[in-house]
């Protein structure tokens, strides 16, 4: 997905502990950063998609610190990859070892990724 990190397992294994012991210092009721959560991508800004490890499914949230809010985005990570792809393809969005290649027209940017 265009904008989006995936820094690596132990990167992310390192992260998810990090935001768990955070939202347990600061009293986080799970409002923001919940304890089943593996963060999955870094997305632009403070934005973090993550997948809920209980969840029989695996449903998959996106984590928007800055503007205080979160909310699921797809039930399973199946699901998150093939809309990605979907909105991929209608974009003309292309992939090099370089990065995205993406033209827009102007009045039709695409809302997201998910």
């Amino acid at each position: 997905m265009p904008e989006a990190e995936f820094p690596g397992l132990a990167a992310s294994l390192k992260q998810g502990q990090s935001l768990r012991r955070v939202a347990q210092d600061e009293g986080d009721d799970g409002r923001m950063w919940r304890r089943s959560w593996f963060p999955l991508l870094r997305l632009h800004g403070a934005e973090v998609l993550a997948v809920d490890c209980v969840d029989p499914g695996g449903r998959v949230w996106i984590v928007r610190w800055e503007a205080d809010e979160i909310g699921p985005v797809a039930p399973d990570l199946a699901t998150l990859l093939n809309r990605s792809t979907d909105r991929m393809r209608a974009y003309d969005v292309t992939t090099s070892d370089g990065g995205f290649a993406l033209e827009l027209p102007p009045d039709d940017p695409p809302s997201g990724w998910y």
